[in-house]
Formats: C-alpha cells, structure tokens, sequence
C-alpha cells in the first residue's frame, strides 16, 4: 500500500512538473510521445555494449528521453535547468542525493558532475520503483547485488532554474 501511494504521489508530482514544462503552448495542440517498446530495447541493447552506459531513447522534442544501464557507481551529476523522471527497470542501486557538493565542475550550461556530496542522503531503489529528482539536486546511482542497474530517465525542463552551483556553495 505505501509502495502505491509513492507510486500515485511520484506519478502526480510528474504531471505536475510536465504541465508546467508545457504551460506556455496553450492553444497549440499537443501530442503525445510515444515510445515503442522497440525503440526502448534498442536503446538499452546499445546502452548494454562495452564502454557505453547510456543511449537516447528518441529524438529530443519538449522532454529528453534516456535507457541508462549502470554497472558501475555513476558520478555525482546535478542539473540546474532539468528535473529527472527516473524508472528502475532492472536491479537495485543506492540513490545518494544532497544539496551540497564538494569538487565537482562545470560540464555544460547548468550542468555539473564529479566531486562528492556532503551529507548525502541515501535510498535504496530496485525494479518498479520510480524518483523525480528535481533540478538542483545533486545525485549519484551506486549499483547493488553485482547486477546491472537499469533505468529510463525522462528529463523535463524544470518550471524554474535551480539556483547555480556556485549560489548552492557559496563561492
């Protein structure tokens, strides 16, 4: 029962943030993005090759769409003008989230990755489960169980920047 109210809740707060993304076109006709379950195959049997970890699923449109197989712990990445959509696909990885970064650089407009987090907190995801990470949260994936971590990220632009790295750490 807890496992259905986060799922409701995540799915709720996703809707929330895509609406948001989309606030501006209205009057113009949407349409849905479809994925076919081939088109998510593919991606991961690319992702799945020696030396790759992620693929795009699709071509870029509103929303950004990525089959992301982990075998290794990732490195710390945070994104300032991005929320994350995240569905565990396969295995079990610990999530370490925090507001604080220490050595991490620019890679990107509003895009930072390395260094540590400071205090991190930690959970544990597996198969099924489903995190938005708002934008300007730092993060990390560190697989468990010897099994590759599987997952679709569906970034959505965030309805408001998060504050820059250097406003988060105060340089």
């Amino acid at each position: 029962m807890q496992k259905m109210m986060m799922w409701c809740g995540t799915c709720m707060v996703a809707g929330l943030v895509a609406g948001a993304a989309h606030a501006g076109s209205v009057g113009t006709p949407l349409a849905p993005s479809i994925l076919a379950r081939s088109e998510i195959a593919g991606a991961f049997a690319a992702a799945h090759r020696p030396g790759h970890t992620a693929r795009a699923i699709a071509p870029a449109d509103a929303f950004r769409y990525w089959a992301v197989t982990r075998r290794a712990p990732g490195s710390v990445e945070v994104h300032e003008k991005w929320v994350d959509v995240i569905y565990v696909r396969a295995g079990a990885a610990s999530l370490q989230t925090g507001t604080a970064v220490k050595g991490d650089w620019r890679t990107g407009d509003g895009e930072w990755r390395g260094g540590r987090i400071l205090h991190p907190h930690v959970s544990e995801l597996q198969a099924g489960d489903m995190v938005v990470i708002p934008a300007g949260l730092a993060h990390r994936f560190v697989p468990l169980g010897g099994k590759p971590f599987e997952y679709v990220t569906i970034k959505v632009p965030a309805p408001h920047p998060a504050p820059t790295n250097a406003q988060r750490s105060g340089r």
